[in-house]
C-alpha cells in the first residue's frame, strides 16, 4: 500500500463518517414539513423553517443536498423534496432555462461541479448540464450588452455572480431572471471559471486574458476572487473565498480529467440516491 492508498482510504473513511452522522431523516421531519402524495410539499408555508431541505423554495445550489439526503429518509419525501423546489422559467436565445431568481451565476454551478449532469437526467427530463451551459452563456451575453456602459464588463470580461466587490460581500446577477438584476460592475472572477466545463473556449479566452492583460487578478493561489475596474482608482481582490476557490478548482479539475464527476457520481450513496429519485442515464449527445 502506498501513500496514495493510504490518503485514499483516510478521505473515504471521513466522507462515509460524516455522511452516516449527519441525520437528516429527523431535519426532513422535524420542521414542519407535511407531504401530501397528492400533490408538491407547499414548503412556503412551512411553520419553522430550520434546515435547508425544507427552506430551499427556489432552483440553486442545494440540489445535490436531496442527492445526499435521499438514502437517509424514506423514498417518497426525498421524491416529494426534490419536488418540491419551484422551476421557474427564463429564456435565452430562443431556449428555455431553468432559472435561479437572482441570476446568480454561481447557483448554476455549487450542485453541477459534483453531479455528473451530462450523463444523468432527473426524474422530469431536465438536462441540468445544458441548464448550465445556457446560463453561462446568457451571463456572458448580459455583460456584454452592459459593456457600452460598465467598463469592467466585456466579451472576455463577465461573471456576474456573488462574492467579493469594493463594498465587501456583494450579490450581483444576470437575466434571465425572476427580476431585473442591478449590475454591480464587479466581475466574479471564480463563477467565469466554474463554466470552464460548459463553455470551454469562451471560458479559456477569458482566463488568457486575465492572466496576460490584468496580471492584479492573479496571485500565488491563482486568481482572485474578482475586480471592478468602474471605480476609481480600478479594484482588484485581494481575497480568496474557500467556497468560490474551491468551485473553479472542482469545475477545472472536472474539464481537465472528469474526476470529481465521476468519483462522486459513481459512489454507491449517490447511486442510491439517483435511484430512489428517478434519475436516468442520458441516451444520446448532449442538448445544444
Amino acid at each position: 500500500m502506498d501513500i496514495w492508498d493510504i490518503l485514499h482510504n483516510e478521505v473515504r473513511g471521513s466522507f462515509d463518517f460524516f455522511y452516516n452522522f449527519t441525520n437528516l431523516d429527523s431535519h426532513s421531519k422535524g420542521y414542519g414539513l407535511t407531504v401530501d402524495s397528492t400533490k408538491k410539499p407547499d414548503v412556503a408555508s412551512i411553520a419553522s423553517v430550520g434546515f435547508a431541505l425544507t427552506a430551499w423554495v427556489i432552483a440553486a445550489e442545494q440540489k445535490m443536498m436531496y442527492l445526499q439526503a435521499a438514502g437517509h429518509i424514506e423514498p417518497a419525501v426525498a421524491q416529494k423534496l426534490y419536488q418540491g423546489f419551484s422551476r421557474d422559467i427564463g429564456t435565452f436565445d430562443g431556449k428555455e432555462i431553468i432559472i435561479n431568481p437572482g441570476g446568480n451565476l454561481f447557483a448554476y454551478q455549487f450542485s453541477e461541479a459534483w453531479l455528473d449532469s451530462a450523463n444523468y437526467l432527473d426524474p422530469d427530463g431536465i438536462d441540468w448540464f445544458n441548464n448550465t451551459r445556457l446560463a453561462a452563456l446568457a451571463n456572458r451575453s448580459c455583460c456584454m450588452e452592459y459593456s457600452q456602459e460598465y467598463k469592467t464588463y466585456g466579451a472576455n470580461s463577465w461573471g456576474m455572480s456573488c462574492g467579493d466587490s469594493p463594498r465587501d460581500y456583494d450579490v450581483s446577477g444576470a437575466t434571465p431572471s425572476l427580476y431585473k438584476p442591478k449590475p454591480n460592475w464587479t466581475v466574479s472572477i471564480y463563477s467565469a471559471l466554474g463554466c470552464l466545463p460548459f463553455i470551454p473556449e469562451l471560458t479559456t479566452e477569458m482566463i488568457l486574458c486575465l492572466y496576460h492583460n490584468y496580471p492584479q487578478t492573479w496571485g500565488s493561489y491563482g486568481f482572485y476572487d474578482s475586480y471592478n475596474l468602474d471605480v476609481s482608482p480600478p479594484w482588484y481582490s485581494r481575497s480568496i473565498y474557500g467556497i468560490d476557490k474551491g468551485c473553479s478548482m472542482i469545475m477545472i479539475e472536472n474539464y481537465l480529467s472528469r474526476l470529481i464527476w465521476e468519483t462522486y457520481t459513481n459512489s454507491p450513496y449517490i447511486q442510491k440516491a439517483l435511484s430512489i429519485l428517478g434519475f436516468t442515464k442520458r441516451i444520446g449527445v448532449l442538448s445544444e
